[in-house]
């Protein structure tokens, strides 16, 4: 089966700017500041904010660094889903010292000209549900390396990727989380967001020479890249979203790493380590899974069980696994060969449930509650296919 990553867009829009004349720029600004003063604008949904103390200038190089900066803010910060891609200084006359900044909000969340903050609020009630509803399972005594894994692959698992401009949250955790479709901006912040919700430190990175953006994530104090987009496949017949399929090529890499699968671009000297480059889950083709106290995932040799320190990997079902996926409590469907199997991981058993046509090649699978939905391939053609289920996953329709 033919599997490409999704590769994404990402591109910041031209930044709008007011000059005035002057005379000598200052030194000593606090970018920083000037950062968590934006960000709390941005949280209070204030049109400006005041920056003077920062003692920043309009000079060459601070204008480039506020451009940075402001980037980072608009692009990569967990809960600013309504935040617009411009803004503009104004400054003092003489000595062009920047003293104000002018915020822009996108049109969807403008109402009158005016920022809609209950149109907001809203929207931040519903991310906080999602963001509960990812993190289920989730314990605080997991180890950092598991939380990351099940939070990467909730991602992977949930989200098709997007750059349409039909899809006006794409850039963010909302489309993420909420309507489940996203470009590389919208996975990368969300995932931050669900990392740090996790007790995890997380940056987003980005290439402007890719048009691209990912994750730094911290894990026992060291750094590692994260590109949950790459590992979310993609057809590449008809660019359509993978059911089944979450690969973890770019999970927790060094900046060698990284580059070994196609980035380039990027500055984060502080990834150096390669303590995962050659991890185990590189080859795992399925999600990870939590059942109890164990992560389950699928090979070409089975179904697998390993502790929540991924050490200790057990087989407890052979044969090739495809597309395991959780149907309820303990047990999870999954394709081998030409068949849907049901495993009940509590007892061990194995039944089959479904046997494709001949000439019909299975390849994909996604379960929703009591929906099962399955992909196959025939003559070059691709098919989906749903199934209403009955409480032991026999099919009903």
């Amino acid at each position: 089966m033919k599997r490409v990553a999704g590769r994404a867009a990402f591109f910041l829009l031209p930044l709008l700017f007011l000059f005035a004349a002057g005379g000598k720029n200052a030194c000593a600004a606090d970018y920083a500041g000037m950062k968590r003063a934006v960000i709390a604008a941005y949280q209070d949904c204030k049109t400006t904010v005041n920056v003077e103390k920062y003692q920043i200038y309009n000079n060459p190089a601070g204008s480039k660094k506020i451009s940075a900066v402001m980037a980072d803010v608009i692009n990569g910060t967990p809960g600013l889903f309504y935040v617009g891609q411009q803004f503009s200084k104004e400054l003092v006359a003489d000595t062009k010292q920047i003293v104000k900044l002018h915020l822009s909000y996108s049109k969807k969340y403008l109402s009158g000209g005016k920022v809609d903050v209950s149109r907001i609020t809203a929207v931040r009630q519903k991310l906080d549900a999602a963001v509960k509803k990812a993190l289920k399972g989730i314990d605080s005594e997991m180890e950092e390396t598991s939380k990351a894994l099940l939070l990467h692959d909730y991602l992977v698992r949930t989200v098709a990727y997007s750059d349409k401009s039909s899809d006006p949250d794409r850039l963010s955790e909302a489309g993420a989380l909420l309507n489940r479709k996203a470009n590389c901006q919208g996975y990368s912040v969300a995932y931050r967001l669900l990392l740090e919700k996790a007790g995890i430190k997380a940056k987003c990175i980005s290439s402007s020479r890719m048009a691209h953006m990912w994750n730094l994530v911290q894990i026992a104090s060291k750094w590692y890249h994260v590109d949950v987009t790459w590992d979310d496949s993609v057809s590449k017949r008809n660019k359509r979203d993978i059911f089944g399929v979450a690969l973890h090529k770019n999970f927790l890499l060094s900046n060698t790493g990284i580059e070994k699968e196609g980035h380039y671009g990027f500055s984060s000297p502080s990834a150096k380590k390669k303590t995962y480059d050659k991890a185990f889950w590189r080859g795992v083709e399925t999600a990870f899974w939590k059942q109890g106290n164990r992560l389950l995932y699928g090979t070409a040799s089975g179904i697998y069980a390993r502790n929540l320190a991924l050490q200790s990997a057990v087989r407890i079902q052979k044969g090739k696994v495809e597309c395991l996926v959780h149907f309820k409590q303990d047990k999870y469907f999954f394709i081998s060969g030409q068949s849907i199997y049901l495993f009940d991981v509590s007892s061990g058993s194995l039944s089959k449930k479904y046997t494709a046509k001949s000439g019909q090649y299975l390849m994909q699978l996604k379960c929703s509650g009591k929906k099962l939905s399955f992909r196959y391939d025939q003559r070059g053609k691709l098919y989906t296919v749903q199934k209403n289920l009955a409480e032991d996953g026999t099919f009903l329709t």
